[in-house]
């Protein structure tokens, strides 16, 4: 990550460079996601980071024989996939600037009507060699490894640019992954690349962007770019389901790394970081600080992310409003819609009780009906205590009114009282609004207490969408789908970027 007009272990370097070579990717037979997924290795990572981040490339500044040393190794590694070269010239590399290589390769998108369009996958493999005042926060004239920043991204595309050629057939759309020079230096290698692009710029459909993710802290990914085109948080939460991170959806475009690049041409995209820390931009980042376990879990959700945007069918443009907006990360509560009934009673000990009314709400159609505290409901719908397992589905069910049996202290003879009901009969117990932003997407207010939904876990602010992953053609999908289910429904809930499938068993309507 670049740090301009900011505030490195001295040593005698004899630079040789090599290269540490993997075996050619085999392709000559069909492999499912799963296996792409489990081709990303703990150890592969290391040994990358290892490379990447020792002593021998000098802090890999832009330019310099270090730099050049650590693009050599990565357009090996990419050669060893039989990845396309996608640079000048037939080569993995871009030349520009003093000595600057962005280094560049295609996965070619199965032939689909997709193909033409591109995903670009990208970090930066830079970084600030020995240090100066512009660039580090010291000591000066050491080494600065940058093991997190960004040697972690670096290792990760590598491995999803694995994965993602292990697949038979190839995902839809063509995938480009570029490793970025001269980041450091003010975004250089990305802003040379949409100047001199070596695809039409045009075809570009979305940017990932992997930068300082190796210092994962409480599982937590911070994600940028959510809000740049739709459906990029649902695909998100979609590819987070086997990980199982933290996602921090931060409505915030920094300005610090390649993807403000793309950004500042209107192409949507996603930036994903595990933070920063004390040891950013000094010497002290080093690979022993890393956290491992956590790189891994965050490569192969980026390998199932690069693979969902690359096949999904609503890969949505470019947000024209998303430049400069400021967004609240929840949803405000809605506020809560009067009662239905307006009655709270006592648990019973036993199935023949009565239900005990212990607080009559004001104003509320059992205020109105007559209802007070310390009533005893005898029977609902002629129905006694022991034939009704739940006085709120009851109620919740209820076309427009109830009929009440009242025993009353001081009154001998029973009272019956008919409750005409606010509103429409229950059967789900959620208030949701719809971002246009979210199409599809449902966005929870608030849950009818007791409620199908209430006991299913439903909770305000989770992000509700179609069973099975389907691209919907309405707004109105929930209501839908409830008003045609007989029995239950089957939701996928996003909640903080983690994704969860929950069955929730319907309240029969008044005709059943």
């Amino acid at each position: 990550m670049t740090v301009l007009a900011r505030m490195p272990r001295i040593a005698q370097v004899n630079l040789t460079i090599f290269l540490v070579l993997i075996a050619t990717v085999d392709r000559g037979h069909a492999a499912t996601p799963s296996v792409g997924r489990e081709s990303i290795l703990l150890n592969d990572l290391k040994q990358h980071v290892a490379f990447l981040a020792s002593d021998t490339l000098e802090g890999r500044s832009a330019g310099t024989r270090g730099g050049h040393a650590a693009a050599t190794y990565l357009a090996q590694q990419f050669r060893n996939l039989g990845l396309t070269p996608a640079g000048d010239d037939g080569d993995y590399f871009q030349e520009f600037g003093q000595g600057y290589r962005n280094i560049l390769a295609l996965l070619p998108g199965s032939p689909s009507g997709r193909d033409q369009e591109v995903i670009i996958v990208g970090a930066h493999f830079d970084h600030v060699g020995y240090g100066k005042s512009t660039n580090s926060y010291g000591p000066l004239g050491q080494i600065h490894n940058g093991a997190d920043d960004n040697a972690s991204g670096t290792a990760a595309i590598l491995e999803v640019a694995e994965a993602l050629a292990l697949l038979e057939p190839s995902p839809q759309r063509t995938i480009l992954f570029a490793l970025w020079d001269a980041e450091e230096a003010g975004l250089l290698g990305s802003a040379h690349w949409v100047q001199h692009p070596t695809v039409p710029l045009e075809r570009v459909r979305l940017v990932i962007n992997a930068d300082m993710v190796g210092r994962m802290r409480n599982d937590r990914v911070i994600t940028y770019g959510c809000n740049t085109a739709a459906g990029l948080r649902r695909c998100v939460a979609f590819a987070n389901q086997q990980s199982r991170l933290n996602i921090d959806l931060d409505p915030s475009h920094r300005d610090d790394s390649d993807h403000w690049t793309f950004f500042q041409r209107q192409i949507p995209y996603l930036m994903l970081h595990t933070g920063e820390h004390p040891d950013y931009h000094r010497p002290s980042d080093d690979v022993e600080r890393l956290n491992y376990d956590g790189l891994h879990r965050l490569a192969q959700m980026m390998y199932d992310l690069t693979r969902i945007v690359a096949d999904t069918d609503d890969l949505g443009s470019f947000r024209g409003g998303s430049s400069g907006e400021v967004q609240s990360k929840q949803v405000n509560a809605a506020p809560k819609p009067k009662p239905r009934l307006g009655l709270a009673w006592q648990q019973r000990n036993s199935p023949d009780e009565p239900f005990l009314v212990t607080h009559v709400v004001p104003d509320s159609p059992a205020a109105e009906a007559g209802l007070l505290e310390g009533d005893l409901i005898n029977s609902i719908d002629g129905a006694t205590p022991s034939m009704v397992n739940n006085l709120r589905d009851a109620v919740l069910k209820a076309e427009s009114q109830v009929r009440l049996q009242i025993v009353r202290q001081g009154i001998d003879e029973p009272l019956d009282m008919t409750v005409y009901l606010r509103g429409h009969p229950v059967r789900l117990g959620v208030h949701w609004r719809i971002n246009p932003d979210e199409p599809q997407t449902v966005i929870v207010t608030s849950i009818v207490p007791g409620s199908p939904a209430a006991r299913a876990g439903i909770q305000p602010n989770d992000r509700l969408y179609p069973p099975g992953n389907k691209i919907t053609s309405g707004a109105d999908w929930l209501q839908e789908l409830v008003e045609r289910s007989q029995d239950s429904i089957t939701l996928h809930v996003d909640r903080a970027g983690q994704l969860q499938t929950i069955q929730i068993e319907l309240l029969p309507t008044p005709a059943t």
